[in-house]
Parts: structure tokens; sequence; C-alpha cells
């Protein structure tokens, strides 16, 4: 398996990437990762996008995706769900999950973009770079395309606020015990038989919050938009690097 590559100038930097965005949206799988320009240690991709399937890894264990990655020594775009966990430390959990995504999905894409300032490089398994620049170009007016589906949204708290105060204070006294010294608590806010435009969604978040770990991920009918500020882990050689804002697990 070869990628041919290609470099084109481009002038409308933000222009193209609404193009790139919009014309990605129409395939099953994509994954669009944005940096919205910030300048900080450790950044080294601006904007890059991952569009069609190849091959994909889905709900294997950890060796087998070991395995996976050998074999396809290539760009690898996908998520990793938080429990799974539950393979790597024998550890069991049982929370709601209204939207089932895969518990560990990758995909080997056919396409992949990266976006700079002044220019684009297209890699592609078996299409031409040329024409799939071409066709990001003839896109008009991205943002006009876009249907209004916003319903109106109730977001409704997993647990009620007497509940969550009465957790807090259970674990105030696990920290006076010296059980722990810092605790993660979360929960969920979610809604049920809600209409929204996806893409349209994102654009609005990065628009309020372009943070610098952006990202609208597309697995035919689940989407994760993300505005984090937060990098999680980065591999450097034999150097791992986390910038969590919150405490971590070693």
């Amino acid at each position: 398996m070869n990628r041919t590559t290609a470099n084109f100038a481009i002038t409308h930097f933000t222009e193209f990437k609404q193009q790139m965005l919009s014309w990605a949206n129409q395939f099953n799988i994509c994954c669009f990762l944005d940096n919205h320009q910030y300048n900080a240690a450790h950044n080294s991709i601006e904007c890059l996008l991952a569009v069609d399937v190849y091959s994909s890894f889905k709900d294997g264990s950890l060796q087998e995706f070991k395995t996976y990655t050998t074999a396809t020594n290539d760009w690898l775009f996908g998520h990793v769900n938080y429990d799974f966990k539950n393979q790597l430390h024998n550890l069991t959990s049982n929370h709601p999950d209204g939207i089932l995504f895969p518990t560990i999905f990758f995909f080997q894409p056919k396409i992949v973009i990266e976006l700079k300032e002044k220019e684009v490089v297209i890699s592609c398994i078996s299409s031409n770079p040329k024409n799939i620049f071409q066709e990001i170009c003839n896109i008009q007016h991205p943002a006009s395309s876009i249907k209004h589906l916003t319903s109106s949204i109730q977001i409704t708290p997993r647990i009620t606020k007497e509940q969550y105060l009465s957790i807090i204070e259970k674990l105030k006294q696990h920290i006076r015990r010296g059980d722990c010294y810092e605790i993660n608590f979360c929960q969920e806010f979610y809604a049920e038989k809600a209409f929204i435009n996806p893409l349209e969604t994102y654009q609005k978040l990065a628009a309020v919050s372009p943070n610098p770990f952006s990202c609208f991920y597309k697995l035919e009918d689940k989407f994760l938009l993300c505005a984090s500020p937060e990098r999680y882990v980065r591999k450097e050689g034999t150097q791992i690097i986390s910038q969590p804002i919150k405490g971590t697990f070693k």
C-alpha cells in the first residue's frame, strides 16, 4: 500500500478550512482535528483531516490493536473509550451509555489532508490528490448548505443536585481520612429526543471556544464534538508528554 502525496498553495486559510470540513462531512467516517492557530510548546500540526476507510480496527484487545498498528504502519485516527480501562486494570463499571460508541475504534484513512497557513498537503491511497483538492475548492459557501435542525433541547443531569451534594460530602470525608488527595468527580448531562445538525453545532462550538484540541469526529451515525484545552498524551521519540488541567494517572 503506497500513498500519493501532493502540495497545493492556498490564499484563504479560514475559507479553505470550512470547505474541507463541509467536504469531509459527506463521508460516513471522518476525523477533523484543529489547533486553532495556537502557538505553544509541542504543537506540530495546525489542522488535520482524515476521511474514508481503507482498513479499521474495532473492539479488540490491546495486543490485537498493537498487531494492527504494526501491520498497517500508516496514519490511524479514532478513539479509545474510558471504559477500555477495564481491560487494562481488571476494573468494572456500569454507567449508562445512550450513545454506544465502540470501546475502541481506529481507521486507516484513504485520504489525509494537512492544512497549513498557505499550503495544503493531500495524501491518498487510491485517489488523485489534485482531484481531491479541486473537489474541496469547488464547494461554494459551505456554511449556507447547513440545514438548521436544532430542536428545543432539555439538558438533564444524570444525578440530582441533592445526590450530587451528598456524594461531595462523602468524597470530602475520604480526603480527610487520607484515602486520597485528589478526586475528579464527574457526571453526565444529556438530552433525549433532540435533533441537531452536528456540523453546525461543531462550528458554533469552535466559534465561541476555539481551543487547541478541537475535533469533529464522525463515526457513521455517532458524533464527537470537542473543544478541549488539554493535551492528554503525546509521544516524541522516547519521551511521553501529558498536559492535563486536572490530575492524571501515571
